[in-house]
């Protein structure tokens, strides 16, 4: 084979391998490239900043709500955390978060939470202060747990024209 057609063929096979990595190399490229530039202070400081918060498992819970406090604080309510053994237990939880602490030993900090907070709504009001409202009061029974229906069925039977109606003794319905 000549000098000329091996290289030729090198040549060729290298474009082949080239191409054929293309998207993958364009890929991880880009994905560099996207961290390099949302990692620049200056793109911080104008449209900030999204990173993971490395919670211990002591305080990591199923959160409903976080609130930004006045302090600069965060509340991280969770109530039961939507857990049916939770909440039959009575074990409710929420987590102040001080993130002006960070890996500090007041970083995070269990609340006592008297009820089930989880599902509540919450507004700041005008002092400051978090106001929190309403809450898991019960857990429903999902039809694959029912074994037997329980209670009287009623059947209300009326005519949308509110029209009264004459039923005969003995009428079956």
């Amino acid at each position: 084979m000549s000098r000329l057609r091996k290289h030729l063929v090198g040549a060729a096979v290298v474009t082949a391998i080239l191409a054929i990595n293309l998207p993958a190399v364009a890929g991880f490229a880009t994905e560099k490239w996207r961290d390099y530039s949302i990692n620049r202070d200056d793109y911080k400081a104008t449209h900030g900043h999204w990173t993971f918060l490395d919670v211990p498992e002591k305080f990591k819970v199923n959160a409903i709500h976080a609130a930004l406090l006045h302090t600069g604080k965060v509340l991280i309510v969770a109530g039961s955390g939507n857990n049916a053994a939770n909440f039959d237990k009575g074990t409710f939880k929420t987590v102040l978060w001080d993130p002006a602490r960070p890996g500090g030993p007041e970083e995070f900090k269990l609340i006592d939470t008297p009820v089930d907070f989880f599902c509540a709504g919450h507004v700041v009001l005008p002092d400051g202060k978090l106001l929190i409202a309403g809450g898991t009061g019960r857990f429903e029974v999902l039809k694959a747990k029912v074994k037997r229906a329980a209670g009287a069925l009623v059947i209300k039977n009326e005519d949308p024209d509110a029209k009264p109606r004459e039923f005969h003794p003995g009428t079956r319905c």
